[in-house]
């Protein structure tokens, strides 16, 4: 350490020829400006004998070069400061450090589904709390540049919590905006959580890299994303095009610390208008956001140009695993382009899953989960469609679209053309998988000469699937413009959708048609393994300006059919022994014929079922039950049982679908309170 009464520093370098240079510049050595006290007092001086936070900043603001406001207040905490009015604006570069109170902690446990998850938030010491500050006033402002807040509670402000404006390049980690110093209790400003306002660079939450020796957060394994709930508008509004590349790396918005409850924000979680190059989470470890809970959308960007959003969870919990609504959609772009989704896990939202309207363009979704839980099993639908798009020249490329509450994808109006579809999976959504118009399935026509959304392309028709012992070949047929060239894309799926068309579950391959002069071309996949039994194909078809078509009929032709899926299917609990596990389960009626289902269960420990025989369910309906598995008294820790449960259709009296539920005897926790002296 550098000894306090050292007035300046300066340096020389040395190469590995003993070459030394002349001294660098000088440097003033700062001490840190401590705060001592909660209360809001201002003569003037920020010393030894008395420094409050207001004092600190004015001081910090008037001292030349960069300059650290710490903590050091006597007593148990967390410390609530109350300011009786706005607190000085932060205009020069200044660390402001809550973890440096003792006892201030910024923990997060980890859990490694395929998609990374961050799954809790930060226990802090400081709190900030504007119920006494005044009509209007905002938490925290800065218009510096280079500035750190980490370690903060910031609550009850009748303006916004945080406020970046102008400026740029700060850190803001660690913090609950809106929300108490223990993550979980609410405690929202009347605003935003945290605005940021024409200021560009800044860094919210997690660093994407391990931070250097010189940054104020330490390197421990644990997270420093940001809590920010509960208050009155957005979580995060990012406004202005000067307020460029800003990321969010590892925040939890809309929900507690853990990730497991909704403290929403009003409005939506992350709202961007006209800020561009826009970055919001990873799929490297802890730097995922956590998006739901919210009363309006996930994520909303308008007027944006270019930006990453990739690997975020919207609308469920930090696992993965369950639906914590946004209220509207997931993810909303209006009049935006050049944005990508890579790799979000968009489910469980009452809206749609991601819509981009009319004036958005030239966007891409590539490898998303929508509409189910992080293992592509459970049910976690959207409320509406999975993808809606209105605009032009959009691309989906890979991932899924599952359960969803309409179709899989809805392209409508007259300026949504040339959007594409290749690779993605398309399953169990209640609508059509892919609906040009919204109007169900669109008829082909001859020399496809309509116009309308992707100018309602003709979809492929499969004539013949032969399936040999060491191969299939797929035959059929595309109708459409003259002397063209499409793409099909072939799909198996394992039940076909009620309407006889799609979906598409599995990708099978590609070929290239080119059409005659009456604009016919015939195609033929083969595939070096045996497709199996029972297994329906269909197509779909993208001319050279990307217009893909809806899903083509399925061959062979479905008659009647029961099917079912049991979700989650492969469900697993831990608990004590002589204690129950409680599996909540549903079943969606995938078939296309009215059906009611006998429950079984079977195992070596004792199950029992909250209904023995389902409703009436008619195609896409779903039903929600519950199997309780009773662990025997004396069992050994590590035991495992497995529990089949199976649903036996009332339409052809055989079974349609199946679980296993796996119960482990675990150690009993018993959690006590603490209690701080």
């Amino acid at each position: 350490p550098v000894d306090p009464g050292t007035p300046f520093l300066t340096s020389t370098a040395t190469d590995p020829a003993g070459n030394t240079s002349e001294f660098s510049n000088c440097v003033a050595v700062t001490e840190a400006l401590v705060v001592g006290t909660t209360d809001d007092n201002d003569d003037g001086t920020c010393n030894q004998a008395h420094c409050s936070l207001r004092e600190a900043i004015n001081a910090a603001n008037s001292m030349a070069g960069e300059q650290s406001i710490v903590f050091s207040i006597q007593g148990g905490g967390p410390h609530t400061i109350m300011p009786l009015s706005a607190l000085p604006v932060i205009s020069d570069t200044v660390t402001i450090d809550g973890l440096s109170q003792p006892g201030a902690q910024c923990l997060v446990s980890l859990t490694p589904p395929p998609i990374p998850t961050r799954a809790a938030g930060p226990s802090l010491m400081i709190a900030i709390d504007g119920n006494l500050a005044g009509a209007g006033v905002d938490g925290l402002t800065l218009s510096g540049t280079g500035n750190t807040v980490i370690g903060l509670s910031i609550t009850n402000f009748d303006g916004n919590g945080l406020v970046l404006a102008g400026g740029g390049n700060s850190r803001i980690a660690c913090n609950a905006l809106g929300v108490a110093p223990d993550g979980q209790l609410p405690g929202g400003n009347h605003g935003n959580g945290l605005l940021i306002d024409d200021s560009a660079g800044n860094l919210i939450g997690e660093m994407p890299a391990p931070p250097p020796e010189s940054d104020p957060v330490p390197t421990e394994p644990i997270s420093f994303g940001n809590v920010i709930g509960a208050n009155g508008q957005n979580g995060v509004l990012i406004m202005g095009a000067a307020a460029t590349e800003n990321a969010l790396y590892g925040n939890v918005i809309g929900l507690n610390r853990d990730g497991t409850a909704m403290v929403g924000n009003n409005a939506d979680g992350v709202a961007v208008d006209g800020a561009p190059n826009l970055l919001l989470g990873s799929t490297a470890d802890l730097l995922l956001n956590v998006i739901g809970g919210n009363g309006g959308y996930g994520v909303s960007l308008a007027n944006v140009i270019g930006g990453w959003l990739e690997g975020n969870f919207i609308g469920v919990d930090g696992l993965g695993t369950m639906a914590l609504p946004n209220g509207l959609d997931g993810v909303a772009l209006a009049g935006s382009s050049g944005v990508t989704l890579n790799r979000n896990l968009i489910s469980g939202n009452i809206g749609r899953g991601v819509s981009i309207d009319a004036a958005s363009s030239q966007n891409s979704l590539t490898g998303n989960v929508i509409g189910s839980d992080v293992w592509g099993l459970s049910l976690l639908g959207n409320g509406s469609d999975g993808v809606a798009i209105f605009g032009s020249e959009n691309e989906i490329a890979g991932g899924q679209i599952l359960y969803n509450g309409a179709a899989g994808l809805l392209i409508e109006g007259n300026n949504a053309i040339s959007n594409s579809v290749s690779s993605t999976a398309f399953f169990g959504n209640l609508a059509l998988g892919i609906d040009l118009g919204g109007d169900g399935v669109t008829p082909n026509d001859p020399l496809d000469i309509d116009a309308g959304p992707n100018q309602l392309q003709n979809s492929p028709v499969i004539s013949d699937v032969v399936i040999t012992l060491v191969d299939t070949t797929i035959s059929g047929y595309l109708e459409s413009a003259v002397e063209a060239t499409y793409t099909v894309e072939l799909y198996g799926n394992p039940f076909c959708d009620g309407s006889g068309y799609g979906e598409g579950y599995w990708p099978l391959g590609t070929v290239m048609v080119t059409t005659d002069g009456s604009g016919y071309g015939a195609f033929e996949l083969v595939l070096a393994e045996p497709l199996a039994a029972g297994t329906f194909v269909s197509g779909l078809a993208t001319d050279a300006a990307g217009n893909s078509s809806e899903f083509g009929a399925c061959l062979p032709e479905p008659g009647d059919f029961a099917a079912v899926l049991v979700s989650p299917a492969n469900p697993a609990q831990t608990v004590g022994s002589g204690l129950t596990a409680v599996y909540e389960m549903q079943l969606i009626n995938l078939g296309n014929v009215a059906d009611s289902y006998t429950l079984t269960v079977s195992g070596d420990w004792a199950a029992t079922l909250s209904v023995m025989v389902t409703p009436m369910l008619q195609p896409g309906e779903t039903f929600t039950f519950t199997v309780s598995v009773m662990v025997p008294a004396g069992t050994p820790i590590n035991t495992s049982d497995e529990t089949l449960i199976s649903a036996i259709s009332a339409y052809n009296n055989d079974v349609v679908g199946f679980s296993t539920a796996t119960t482990t005897v675990g150690w009993l926790r018993l959690l006590l309170p603490i209690i701080i002296h």
